[in-house]
C-alpha cells in the first residue's frame, strides 16, 4: 500500500541561490538581468490594466451597483434610469413619476423601465 504524502519543508525551488540569480528577477524594464534580450517587453500596460481592474472591484459603490444588478437586476435597471431622468425632470414631475412607478406591478416596471432606457439611448446620441 502506498504511503500517504508527506510535505517535505525544502521541496519548493530557491531560485536566489542558482548560479544566476538575476533570472528570478522580475524587473522587465532594466535590459542586463537577462542574456536573452528578445524576451524582454514593455508590461506597462498589462500592469496599469491589472492595477485598475483592482482599483475599480474594490471601490465600495462598484462592489454595491455590482450586488444590487446581480441580486434584482430589474430594480438596478429602475434605479439607474430614473438616476439618469432625474436631471431631466422637475421636483414635481419626479415626485409623481416615483408615485406611478410604486403603483404599477412586476410586469409594468419592466416595461417601463425598457421604454426609459430607450429613451435615454436616444437622447443620448440626440435624436
Amino acid at each position: 500500500m502506498d504511503e500517504p504524502f508527506k510535505d517535505q519543508p525544502n521541496q519548493f525551488i530557491d531560485l536566489t541561490k542558482q548560479d544566476k540569480p538575476q533570472l528570478a528577477s522580475l524587473d522587465y524594464n532594466d535590459m542586463t538581468n537577462s542574456s536573452d534580450l528578445d524576451c524582454q517587453q514593455d508590461r506597462s500596460s498589462e500592469i496599469r490594466d491589472m492595477l485598475s481592474t483592482i482599483t475599480k472591484r474594490t471601490n465600495q459603490n462598484y462592489v454595491t451597483a455590482v450586488s444590487k444588478a446581480k441580486t434584482d437586476p430589474l430594480l438596478f435597471r429602475k434605479d439607474r434610469a430614473l438616476r439618469q431622468l432625474r436631471p431631466t425632470m422637475s421636483a414635481d414631475r419626479f415626485t409623481d413619476t416615483l408615485k406611478a412607478i410604486s403603483k404599477m406591478d412586476h410586469t409594468q416596471v419592466l416595461d417601463w423601465v425598457i421604454e426609459a432606457e430607450r429613451h435615454l439611448e436616444r437622447n443620448k446620441h440626440g435624436h
